[in-house]
């Protein structure tokens, strides 16, 4: 069973957009995949509008756009036509580096997905501080793997220290699932999620916090 075969409630308004930020914490630990899985479960399970933003350029939203059927976005903000595509239902905007451009877009979106990199955040004078800090939920997604693992780890501490040591959610697509970090349930494609990946998504305000 997919989700499209699965009957639930939308979500309630709150009369707000929320924020929510996935950030690697390495590279090609799989944050865009899970960002696209949240998304997915988003609009069409919770029949929410839903942005997708690609903070800076990391080539994914691009590939997307070319090997997809994608459509035209059609928004009130002109400047966003150029950066914007849609598919499956979810609204992509590639390559933007502007956080008032972010905020901007709330008028249109129940939900904002902001699709990030530690390096993005750590660089000096970053925007995205301050939309870190007000993000309804903040994952990190990291990788298990020794090597990558001690990378991630500090590259958290680092972001904790300026973020005044705000609630991540650490989640990993490898490994296994301990106190800390919560295991990203297998989804070949995040465009087409399956009946059992439902309750961890639904919970995903529940997943474990850590703080360093």
């Amino acid at each position: 069973m997919k989700l499209k075969d699965c009957f639930l409630e939308p979500l309630k308004g709150t009369g707000r957009t929320e924020f929510v930020n996935v950030m690697g914490l390495s590279r090609g630990v799989g944050a865009t995949h899970l960002a696209i899985m949240l998304g997915t479960y988003l609009v069409h399970g919770r029949h929410c509008r839903v942005a997708m933003i690609e903070y800076g350029q990391h080539g994914c939203y691009e590939n997307i756009r070319k090997e997809k059927k994608t459509k035209r976005v059609r928004l009130s903000v002109k400047a966003a036509q150029r950066h914007a595509f849609s598919y499956n239902g979810l609204d992509f905007y590639e390559s933007i580096y502007n956080a008032g451009f972010i905020r901007a877009m709330a008028k249109n979106y129940n939900y904002i997905i902001i699709d990030m990199r530690a390096e993005d955040i750590l660089s000096p004078a970053s925007p995205l501080i301050d939309i870190w800090l007000n993000g309804m939920i903040s994952i990190g997604v990291m990788s298990m793997v020794p090597w990558k693992m001690h990378e991630c780890m500090e590259r958290l501490e680092r972001i904790n220290a300026l973020a005044e040591y705000k609630k991540v959610r650490l989640v990993s697509l490898t490994g296994k699932e301990n106190k800390k970090i919560n295991i990203i349930p297998y989804e070949p494609n995040p465009f087409s999620i399956k009946a059992q990946n439902l309750p961890w998504l639904n919970e995903m305000t529940g997943l474990y916090y850590y703080n360093i």
